[in-house]
């Protein structure tokens, strides 16, 4: 290296090294030494390369034109677990197809509780008359958008007049999700639909019964806003032979 480029090049960095030091602020000039120029030789010689060849400028790397795996080795990646996108769909029984749908699901809620599958045929029977006479509304869930989807969710409400307010509350009689469909937001969408359908005919409340070692059912509906109700003893008189 010539004796001039070995001086350009030790100028050059103490030009750097005031620079690094005292950041937006112009070096002072060593005595004997020539006048600052404002950083022009620094960007000229890094924009040039030291021989005048402009370097290659390196690929864009960010991260909206080269997605990165967030996948390591050995983990299996989230999306391989199927997760519901579309919220329940909730169907009011009034015809004779969707009762007949309902009249299944009805049929395993009482096997659940114990009932023989001999009295199956007379469900739909029931079913139809309790809604004809509007002691019963009975609700469906699907939890797959097509319309003809079979339900994996029923519940059933009627009204009680309230004789103190002269006006009427709700009660949800019946809720049942098939053990298979549960956790996918059918209960507590067919819980709203009926609170829903309360609201809309003037109900000053929506009440509901369910065993006290039904820890399931009992989470679900105090966290819908339901509460235990003190100081009323319920009493029951059978009347069948």
């Amino acid at each position: 290296m010539s004796r001039q480029r070995r001086a350009a090049h030790r100028e050059l960095a103490h030009e750097l090294l005031h620079l690094v030091r005292r950041p937006g602020r112009r070096p002072r000039a060593r005595a004997g030494s020539r006048p600052y120029r404002g950083g022009a030789r620094l960007r000229a010689h890094f924009a040039t390369g030291p021989r005048g060849a402009a370097p290659a400028r390196p690929p864009c790397r960010c991260p909206s034109t080269e997605p990165r795996s967030t996948t390591r080795p050995g983990v299996t990646p989230m999306t391989e677990t199927p997760i519901p996108r579309d919220a329940p769909r909730v169907t009011v029984c009034d015809s004779d197809e969707t009762l007949t749908s309902a009249s299944h699901l009805f049929s395993q809620y009482r096997h659940h509780y114990g009932h023989a599958p001999g009295s199956d045929n007379a469900t739909l029977g029931w079913l139809t008359d309790m809604v004809g006479s509007g002691m019963l509304t009975v609700y469906t869930a699907s939890i797959e958008s097509t319309a003809n989807a079979a339900p994996v969710g029923l519940a059933t409400s009627h009204r009680v007049p309230a004789s103190l307010v002269l006006g009427q509350f709700w009660q949800l009689r019946d809720l049942y999700v098939r053990p298979d469909s549960r956790r996918c937001g059918a209960a507590a969408a067919l819980v709203g639909a009926v609170r829903a359908a309360a609201l809309a005919a003037g109900a000053t409340r929506l009440s509901l019964m369910t065993e006290p070692g039904n820890h399931a059912a009992l989470g679900l509906y105090r966290s819908l806003g339901f509460e235990p109700v003190d100081g009323v003893t319920t009493l029951s008189l059978d009347l069948a032979p």
